[in-house]
This record gives C-alpha cells, structure tokens and sequence, in this order.
C-alpha cells in the first residue's frame, strides 16, 4: 500500500525549484542517480527507484488536482499531453485510491518512454511534478560518457531534466568542462545553462576566467601541456630556458603558448629577458583541475624534460635509512617574495602568524631576488638548530640566487680585499678568487661541501657525532654570514624567511631560537665590520686577524644585515625565547670595542599589510587607497594573505587607484580559513560567502553556501553589523564592499567604520555586546575603559575573547595595535641611547602608502 509520509528526512523543502552545477552530490536528496552513458528512459527509471520520487510524483498529482472536477482534470492532463492511457488512474489517484497510486508510481509511469510508448508520453507525464507543494531536492552525476551518446539522445535527457527542474531542486553534478559543453551543445534543451557560471553556489571568483580558458584551450594541447610542467615545479614558477629544454618544439612557439596563458589570466610572467620567469596564478591551478590528464604517448616521450641536477642533496633522511624526497633549492613565487618584504623591518627579526602552505611542508628551499630592487628573499622551513643552519647556508650559497645577481655586480667588488676578509670577514675570499672573479664559485663549492658534510652525518660516516655535528652548524654559520656579508657589500639587501611548523616542543623552539640568535649575531655588523668576530670571538686567531673598527661616541650601535622573519601558525610560542637568546648570546670578550648591535623583535603590523598591498597593486599598475588597506588589514589573516589575493587581480596600462569591487574579487580568492582567521570559524565562513556573492543573500541560501547554522549566522551578526562589516534589509545579508557594477564601482561601499575613530567602533562594539545597565556602568570592568579617560585597548585585558573583535575594529579604523615591539642588545652596554627604536624602524620595502595612526587613548 502507498504510504505518504508525514516527514520525509530525505525530501528538502526549503529550497526553490530549478537546475544548478554542482561538485559534489548534496547530503541530504530525494534521490541520487548516475548517468554515463544511459539513455532519458535509464534516468526515467532510475529516478522512480526511489521511494521519495514516487511520493513525489502522487503529491505531485493530487495537488495538480485539486479543486479541479473529472472533467477539468482530464482537460488539463490533455493540454499537457500526457498519455491517454494514463488519465483514469490518475484521476483514481486524485480522488484518494492508495492502491491506483501505488500501482501508478512503481509500475506504470517508471515504463514510460519504452515498448509502444514515447519519450514525449515520458516528458509530458514528468511536468506534472511543477505542481508538487515542496520542493525535494534529486542529484544526477552526469558522466563524460555522456558526450559520447548521439546529440539527439543527449537533448532527451536534457529535456527530462529541465522537466523536473519545474518541480525539483536539482543539482547536476558535473565538471566544469561539461558544464560549459552543455552551455554549448544544449543551451536550447536547458534554458538557463548559459547563465550557471553566475548562479551556481559553488562558483568563485576565478570562475569566470576558468570557464573562458576551458571554452578556448584543447586540454591536449600545447599550452596545456607547458601550463601542467609550470604547475609541476616547485613553487609552480619556472623560467622560459627550462620550458625550451624541457619540450621538443621551437622557443618561438613556447613563446606563443605562454602568451597565450598571459592573456587568459591563467600564468603571470616577470624578470629581465635573459632571466625571464613565468608563474601559475590561482585560476591556472583551478583550470588544471578541470580538465582530464590526458596525454597521448608521442607527446608524452617527445616532450620528455631534459633535466638537471641544481645542486647538492641528501637523499636519507637519517632515520633508519629511510628514503626521502630529497632536499631542493627552487624559486619563490612573487607573492611570497612581496610578502616577506613586507613582513621584514630593516636590522630587526620579525614574527608573523601563518598557517603551513603545502609547499611548505617539503623539502624545499625557496630564493628569489628582485633586480629591480636589489633584494633577495631565502625561505627555509625549520624544526631545529642544524637545520635551520644548513639551510639559510645552502639557500643563499645556491646557484638559483647567486646566479640571479648580477655577475658583474659580484666581480666589482668596490671594497678592497683586507676589508673583505679581515673586516667582514668574509670566508672563500681568495686573492685569486678575487683576483679572477669566481667569487660565485667559490660559494657554491663551500655549499656543495658543506651538503657533502650532511649526507655523511645521516649516513652515520663520522667518528664523533657532536663533533662532527657541532663543525657542520659551524660552517654553515660561517657560510651564511658569508654570503650576506658579500651581498651587502654590493648593495643587495637579504630577507631570511624562518617557516616554523606548529606544534614543535619548548626544547626544539629553544634549540631553533638559540641558532637564530647565534646567525643574528654573525650576519650583524657595525660600519664594514663583523659583529660577531669584534664582540663574542673567543678564538685568539681569530680575533688577532681581524681589523678593529674605531667607534663613534655619538653612534655605537650597528645592525642586523638585511632582515629575519619568522613564521608560522603558533610562532608567538617561539618569541620569548628569541628574545631571551639575542639578549643573551654570550658575554662579549674583555677587549671589545664599544659598540652594540641593537635588533628589534617585532610582531608585524598593519605596516607590513599595507607595503604587501602597495608592492602587489603597483606591478599591477594599480595604487592602493587607505580604505583598500583597511579593508585587506581587517579581513585577510596575514600580508601573505594580502599579496597572494591582490596577485590575481588583472595588470592596467593606465595607472589608477584599485576599486574596493576589485578588492573584494582579489579577497574572495583566499580560502574561508583565511579571512578572519582569528574570529571564530563559522564567523569566517560567513564573510567568505559574502564576499563570493554577486548579490545580497536571504539567511537560508547564506546558510546553505557558507554551510553554517541560521543560529551561527545570527550569532555573529550583530556585532558584524555593528563594525558596519556586513548589513542586513529586508531579510537580505551583505557584505558591505562594492559590487562589481557600475553604480557601485563609481560611489565606493565601504564598511561603515572605515574613516572613522577607533574609539567610536569600539563603542558600537561594546553596545551591542554589553546589556544597557553594563554599558552605562563607569566602574564595569570592561565598559569603564570607554569612560574618561578612554583606553579601548584595555578592553581587552578586561575580556581577552574580545580581543579579535577590537581587532578587527582596529584594522578598519586603520589603528595601530599596542607596540608588540622589543629592542634587544647583543655587546656590552652603551650610555648613549639610539633615537626610538620604532621611529627609526623602516620596512624593507618602505612602500606603505600610509604613516600608522597613532593608538587612540
């Protein structure tokens, strides 16, 4: 007997009718089919399987029913066509028989379209289910075999689908490939497909650009193939020589191909022409994704890399003998590079909060150097003191980064050889090494030994360990002050990028601490001398070698070359002790001169944000605004953040401001987890959304895209609203951050709080947080500190679960935190004081486009 039920758990009712891609199979469906190569009766009767879809189609039925007679139902079944046959036991149906309707739903409708009946007998029977009262939700997988069936088949089942989309939520899931060969081949069978790329819920901001790649480019063809070799390097950069060794074809047509990626928004090329370097934007790694790996043997042995071993590497791991990846020096991508510019304070260490990225977690060193600017960027991801001492010295020893500088640069060296050697102390320094300028090789040879040393120590080819172990760390020390020694003389400013993993126990954050300190030291100088060999030199050969500096009174204090960043996802774990290891390296010797080094340790602030946006938007032709900075500082989790979005926005030829509709598409970019990462996940999710919509969304179409709770949407609304972050009208939520229409692109929205005082959007904070009789108390603990005098920071310390929120009402009203900032001596101590430690800081990149508003009080 036909039961209806009273709840069905698999029929979603809060949905609206209609067809949408999708990737995946929603959780909760009527039913859920397969189709590969099947035919419109297969999906006809496949979907009346499903005990949900026969409930359907009698709900469906008698409601097409109701207040009609006999006569105007069979009326209206005729105007729509359906079968003749058909009639009576619908009407049957109408009138309440439980058995008509299940002899209807199992045995006579699911046959239709076979034996003497038609596929429009099929079509017209199905449009009755425009008529159901709720909306079930059906999920079809639509196949690749699919294409492969003759059009008029395809057109059927397209037809079918459209039928049902009167009456069903149905997601089709596909890939983005047959998403547009369907807008293409069957655009008259699925009215509406043309316009998915803007309504389907998953689509991101890329998708747009993805979807013109896939209509233009042969997945096998030629710049598909280099787009895939580009995506297979480290790092997704590489540089045009590699592409013309690593393919068959001529450097003409290489050129073209990549052209041809430059213009679909897919890869992004840089560099002077003898070095020019092409890399994978976020749309190519999207459109990679789509489309199938499928290579034809030919091109695949034809285009067979011709490669080349970079450097020295070991390949054990030194536990048991077991085979690793082996260790590797590649390019960092330029959004890397801006952003640990940006994160970098001339002379100080810096500590930025930054999850692990995948690349991360290999065994890669990254370089990069900017000729335009003269700056090098080493990255090196560490768990402990050798390993972050060998690394920093093989990456800068590199033949990627010392290459990359100019060799005449290196070979004119303006110092003479006793200042070299005796004053820096640079190590490698031959007067023949000079003399013949292969100072180059000589760096890369210690490297290369220095790997060698390695190798022997994981293969256990040493007499004493800690003997041997302690002479690797030594000479990696000493090659790595080396060779920032070298370039400072030549004017190249370093940036060395820690990657600390999360996690690491106290013993090894002290350990990686203590060797940081120790390179702090010995990449340090005062004038053109070494630091290290004039202050904490205990070896008496050492010392007597070396030159002496004369002090000046009015300024003894020298300085950390170039700048240090760490990161990672808990590095404040790692700041005290950094702190407590460049204050206390060791005594200096009895006979040092008087001078100090001091080092800033810092936490990067809205500085560093806002010269990653200025560095990013300006290779893009573009010019930030301090809104645009508020708005990046106040979403995006970090400068990395800031630069890798910002990156994928279009270059101009004409210069202008960048428009906050722009911002909001590069924003949307990032991943949930990255914006506001420090607000509370669902929070996040929330914004993400809202940042990926095209138009202001009801709670329940935003619950279901952020996949949130309508509690959780409600909980975190009104103090979103209240930062002017997000409005709610009419039902409707959206992010306050401009459209890309032309109204909005002429009059800028901005959240309500840009532009405005710190105080005042605490205080819009703290009235909806607070009920009124707290609010209003001067004596509460956390209200009091917006009475006189005010100190919304102190806020905080009263309820440290707001700090996010007042964090993020900084961020808008472009304030700077407290000073997270501490000055650290390594020497002896001086009488005469530096100017302010943080008026004198100035960022590596010195491009912010703004001073930082000074703490309201």
């Amino acid at each position: 007997m036909y039961a209806r039920p009273t709840n069905d758990e698999n029929a979603r009712i809060d949905t609206e009718p209609g067809l949408t891609p999708a990737h995946q199979a929603p959780l909760a469906t009527a039913a859920t089919v397969d189709l590969d190569g099947g035919t419109v009766t297969d999906l006809w009767r496949d979907l009346l399987d499903a005990d949900a879809v026969r409930e359907a189609f009698v709900r469906a039925v008698r409601a097409f029913a109701r207040d009609r007679t006999t006569a105007d139902l069979l009326d209206a079944l005729d105007d729509r066509d359906v079968p003749v046959h058909l009639h009576s036991k619908i009407d049957a149906v109408a009138r309440g028989d439980r058995r008509e309707a299940w002899h209807l739903a199992a045995d006579v409708v699911p046959a239709l379209g076979q034996s003497w009946t038609t596929t429009e007998d099929l079509l017209a029977t199905a449009s009755l289910f425009d008529a159901l009262p709720s909306t079930p939700t059906l999920a079809v997988r639509l196949g690749e075999g699919f294409r492969d069936r003759r059009r008029d088949q395809r057109a059927d089942v397209c037809r079918l689908l459209d039928a049902l989309a009167r009456g069903f939520d149905v997601s089709l899931v596909v890939s983005n490939v047959t998403r547009l060969w369907l807008a293409q081949e069957h655009r008259e069978h699925l009215p509406g497909v043309s316009e998915w790329c803007s309504t389907d819920r998953d689509c991101g901001p890329l998708s747009g650009v993805v979807d013109d790649a896939l209509a233009t480019l042969d997945a096998d063809g030629r710049p598909v193939s280099l787009l895939r070799r580009i995506a297979e390097e480290p790092g997704e950069t590489t540089t045009y020589h590699a592409l013309y060794a690593a393919v068959s074809v001529g450097e003409s047509r290489v050129r073209q191909c990549i052209a041809d990626l430059v213009d679909l928004g897919l890869v992004a090329t840089f560099g002077p022409d003898e070095g020019r370097k092409v890399e994978l934007l976020d749309a190519g790694r999207e459109f990679l994704q789509e489309i199938p790996q499928q290579r034809t043997l030919p091109e695949s042995v034809s285009d067979t890399p011709q490669h080349s071993q970079q450097g020295r590497v070991t390949t054990r791991s030194g536990q048991g003998g077991t085979d690793r990846r082996p260790y590797q020096t590649a390019y960092l991508s330029r959004p890397h590079h801006t952003a640990t510019v940006a994160c970098g304070t001339t002379g100080g260490v810096n500590v930025v909060e930054h999850p692990e990225e995948p690349a991360d977690t290999d065994r890669t060193r990254w370089v990069s150097y900017d000729e335009s600017r003269d700056e090098a960027v080493i990255s090196v991801r560490a768990t402990g003191a050798m390993q972050y001492a060998v690394s920093v010295a093989l990456a800068l020893s590199s033949p990627r980064l010392l290459d990359a500088v100019p060799s005449a640069r290196l070979a004119e060296i303006d110092d003479p050889p006793a200042i070299l050697r005796d004053a820096r102390c640079i190590g490698a320094l031959s007067d023949a090494t000079l003399a013949e300028g292969t100072v180059r090789d000589a760096f890369v040879e210690w490297g290369e030994e220095l790997a060698d040393m390695t190798t022997a120590l994981h293969r256990g080819e040493y007499d004493d360990r800690d003997a041997f172990r302690g002479e690797i760390i030594r000479s990696a020390h000493g090659l790595a002050g080396s060779v920032v020694h070298l370039l400072d003389a030549v004017g190249v400013d370093v940036t060395r990028e820690v990657r600390v993993p999360g996690g690491l126990s106290f013993d090894k954050l002290d350990s990686l601490a203590e060797s940081i300190g120790v390179s702090t030291a010995i990449q340090s100088s005062y004038g053109a001398f070494a630091a290290y060999r004039q202050l904490l030199e205990t070896r008496d050969d050492k010392r007597r070698s070396a030159l002496s500096p004369t002090v000046d009174a009015t300024d003894p204090f020298g300085e950390l070359l170039g700048s240090v960043v760490v990161r990672g996802p808990d590095v404040d774990r790692l700041r005290p002790a950094l702190a407590e290891h460049l204050e206390d390296l060791a005594d200096p010797v009895d006979d040092a001169p008087e001078f100090a080094v001091r080092i800033p340790l810092r936490t990067v602030g809205r500085e560093a944000f806002a010269t990653a946006a200025t560095r990013t938007l300006k290779r893009k032709g573009l010019s930030p605004t301090r809104p645009a900075v508020s708005v990046c500082h106040a979403l995006a989790g970090s400068p990395y953040d800031v630069a890798r979005s910002l990156h994928q926005l279009s270059p101009e030829e004409d210069g202008r401001d960048v428009r906050l509709d722009e911002v909001r598409y590069a924003l949307a970019t990032l991943s949930a987890d990255r914006i506001v990462p420090d607000l509370p996940p669902t929070a996040g999710a929330l914004i993400s959304t809202l940042l990926a919509a095209e138009k202001p969304l009801s709670q329940s179409t935003l619950s279901d895209r952020a996949d949130v709770s309508p509690q959780s949407i409600r909980r975190h609304r009104d103090r979103l609203t209240a930062l002017g972050v997000l409005t709610f009208d009419a039902g409707e939520y959206r992010l306050a951050l401009s459209f890309q229409t032309p109204e909005e692109r002429r009059d800028a929205v901005a959240p309500d709080m840009v532009g405005e005082r710190f105080r005042d959007a605490v205080d819009a904070l703290l009235l909806e947080h607070l009920p009124p009789d707290r609010y209003a108390d001067p004596e509460d603990a956390v209200a009091g500190a917006l009475f006189h005098p005010p100190d919304p920071w102190g806020i905080v310390d009263a309820e440290p679960t707001l700090r996010p929120w007042v964090d993020l009402a900084a961020a808008l009203t472009a304030t700077a935190r407290p000073s997270r900032t501490l000055s650290v001596s390594v020497g002896p101590t001086v009488e005469q004081e530096p100017l302010s430690t943080e008026a004198s800081e100035v960022s590596a990149g010195s491009d912010a486009v703004e001073p930082v508003a000074p703490t309201e009080n």
